[in-house]
């Protein structure tokens, strides 16, 4: 059945209730592949992000560089599945995953696009069943060992993601719908023909309240 709608899900807030990557990261200390000190860092940069206006380039360089250069990708992807397996149920938010099963129903194509790892969005895609998924993208060397940021999935990429997904399904932008929690994810909201915003940040809130866009 050709597809008629593209319904676009944010991940982190959205079709999960936490930040997956803060809480992976703190899986990977208990499981001793991360110093201790590697959540004190994560707390002070993402309270830098969130309120000090640490850019997601900067948050995601400065974490990186601390401690995931040079791990192997095979032991972050093993990791990865046993962490998604036992947290998924958990974390889900359960508006937006009502409206990611009803879009399946409808027979929609479904796309996660996330600012977290790609090695661990394509573990929550794969739970969830969507027919396709986005994430910031990490390059590896001879050895599969992370070595630098390939591509960081913003707002920006997001927009430009979903619209080129669109094209491609033959789809036009007010076919769109997005889902997303943060003013960051705005240029993704704003490309969509049906923006929706999930358990939103204040400004999101007020955003949507002023535009008349639906709040989950």
């Amino acid at each position: 059945m050709r597809n008629s709608q593209l319904a676009v899900f944010d991940l982190d807030r959205t079709l999960i209730k936490s930040n997956c990557s803060f809480d992976f990261c703190r899986y990977l200390v208990k499981q001793q592949v991360l110093p201790r000190v590697a959540l004190l860092y994560a707390c002070i940069y993402y309270v830098r992000h969130t309120f000090l206006k640490l850019s997601l380039e900067r948050l995601h360089t400065q974490l990186f560089k601390r401690f995931l250069l040079g791990l192997s990708l095979e032991l972050l992807e093993k990791h990865a599945a046993r962490f998604v397996d036992d947290y998924l149920a958990k974390q889900i938010y359960l508006p937006a995953h009502s409206q990611l099963q009803l879009a399946h129903h409808l027979g929609h194509y479904t796309l996660i696009v996330s600012n977290s790892p790609s090695f661990l969005v394509e573990r929550f895609a794969r739970a969830m069943g969507v027919s396709g998924w986005r994430a910031t993208e990490y390059a590896i060397d001879k050895e599969r060992k992370l070595c630098h940021i390939a591509s960081l999935m913003k707002g920006e990429e997001k927009a430009v993601c979903a619209l080129k997904m669109a094209e491609d399904l033959k789809l036009a932008p007010s076919q769109i719908t997005a889902y997303s929690d943060s003013m960051w994810d705005l240029p993704l909201l704003r490309a969509a023909g049906n923006p929706v915003a999930v358990n939103p940040d204040a400004k999101l809130r007020k955003w949507s309240r002023a535009h008349q866009w639906k709040i989950l």
